[in-house]
């Protein structure tokens, strides 16, 4: 699995850097966007092999973000990530898996679910 590029859409900078590192150490090559906007404009002109996305971020969340990728990179796995404090999250989440992510995953979890998750999208 490794060369593929990741690109990690997390607006919180301690989870952002704990995913970018877990993928990493697997020999993932991280593209890191703080939001969805951010997101978009390098999906503008670039195709990554998977997209991770936390759902609940400024300027344009990741349920917004995810019905856009569907349209222009349809075949792009998605993992849609939320938790935390929100009581929105499991709304979120269901949200994201009817709009299609491959997977979503709700914070905390560990580095094993996250891998697991990423295996299965390149199977």
């Amino acid at each position: 699995m490794s060369g593929k590029n990741i690109l990690l859409i997390e607006d919180d900078l301690q989870f952002h850097k704990f995913v970018k590192l877990a993928l990493e150490s697997e020999g993932f090559s991280v593209t890191s966007a703080s939001n969805g906007l951010t997101a978009s404009h390098y999906l503008e002109t670039h195709t990554p092999d998977l997209i991770i996305t936390d759902l609940l971020m400024p300027e344009k969340d990741g349920v917004r973000l995810i019905t856009e990728v569907k349209m222009s990179h349809p075949d792009t796995p998605v993992i849609a990530m939320s938790g935390g404090q929100s009581a929105f999250s499991p709304a979120f989440l269901e949200a994201a898996g009817t709009l299609g992510a491959t997977y979503t995953l709700d914070k905390p979890f560990d580095c094993e679910q996250l891998l697991e998750l990423v295996a299965k999208c390149f199977d």
